[in-house]
């Protein structure tokens, strides 16, 4: 919730953080920790989101490439959304392999990124988190004159937000009220996925690794908030 008491959403969420021991042993990394998230919010049709939910229950083994937001690599130009044929996209294109029928599903945000060498003024590129085209357009969003960051609908609200790039975190939000309507209106249903992993090396050591991988999801089922998740565990 926002400083105007507007509650807001995930659409794509991803944070690292790590850390190293001062002193490495010799033939050791030497680091302490490593721990990431991702959280993604993905659209299934409407009625299918226990179905969806049970199947990846079962499975137990999420992978991180299945629900990444959709790339645009040095093809349309930024300001060029989404007017141009360049930005296409697709709404239900993603299935996991070997799931069952039905279990196709959205994915509502697209990854821009402009490489260094196109452009001598962005030594770094450019790289940002935005709505799909087909998500703008069911929304009717354009992008704030202000910068991408800001996506706003044909009464100047800002609707979907994106941070600034930041090292190791990302994050993409949309307003509540704007996401349940939507879904209604579109007859789909949002299903929130997290995977997260956290790595440590006793005093740096490779061999006396731990790993722990957490797995979920969450969904609306009318009012009421649904979850599943499970942990995997390694030590060597």
């Amino acid at each position: 919730m926002d400083e105007n008491k507007r509650r807001w959403l995930v659409l794509y969420e991803f944070n690292l953080a790590e850390a190293n021991y001062t002193k490495p042993r010799p033939g050791d990394h030497g680091k302490r920790y490593e721990e990431f998230r991702f959280f993604y919010c993905v659209f299934v049709k409407k009625g299918k989101a226990t179905d969806f939910t049970k199947y990846l229950a079962a499975e137990a083994s999420l992978s991180v490439n299945d629900f990444q937001p959709r790339e645009f690599t040095d093809g349309p130009f930024l300001r060029e959304a989404f007017w141009r044929d360049t930005w296409k996209s697709a709404k239900f294109d993603q299935h996991i392999w070997r799931a069952p029928p039905g279990c196709d599903f959205a994915i509502p945000v697209a990854h821009y990124h402009w490489e260094s060498h196109l452009d001598k003024t962005l030594p770094e590129g450019f790289t940002n988190y935005m709505p799909q085209k087909w998500f703008a357009e069911e929304l009717g969003l354009t992008m704030s004159s202000e910068g991408p960051q800001s996506w706003i609908d044909n009464t100047g609200n800002t609707v979907v937000q994106s941070q600034r790039p930041v090292s190791h975190q990302t994050a993409v939000v949309i307003d509540e009220s704007t996401l349940r309507r939507h879904a209604e209106e579109n007859q789909v249903e949002p299903v929130w996925i997290m995977i997260a992993e956290r790595n440590t090396w006793p005093k740096g050591v490779n061999d006396e690794s731990c790993w722990r991988r957490s797995e979920g999801a969450i969904w609306l089922d009318g009012n009421e908030w649904r979850q599943v998740g499970w942990n995997n565990d390694t030590k060597r």
